[in-house]
């Protein structure tokens, strides 16, 4: 019998003994089996910060975009990475004429 697939998020510290404590709701949402754990540090990485991009805008962005706190900092770490490449504003401001294709 295959079950269900529920993906539960939620922030969550690791004691001194490597334990990780479960809120009572997620168990409940949850229920008793195996389960799958990804782990993800929650500071800001120098880059960011070096932007000034906080942990709170982070949420908001994950939370109003409905995206993991990963790939909102995947997306904030590459966006404006193609901003300084000369082949890229090259490309960008050249006209497409008919011939180009």
């Amino acid at each position: 019998m295959e079950r269900k697939r529920t993906s539960v998020e939620f922030d969550g510290e690791i004691d001194h003994e490597g334990r990780i404590s479960v809120p009572a709701s997620i168990r409940d949402q949850l229920g008793n089996g195996s389960i799958q754990i990804r782990l993800s540090a929650m500071g800001v990485g120098a880059k960011l910060g070096n932007r000034r991009v906080t942990e709170e805008e982070i949420q908001k962005i994950a939370a109003t975009q409905l995206e993991s706190r990963d790939q909102v900092v995947k997306f904030l770490l590459v966006e404006g990475a193609l901003k300084g490449r000369k082949m890229f504003k090259q490309h960008v401001r050249r006209p497409v004429r008919r011939g180009d294709r």
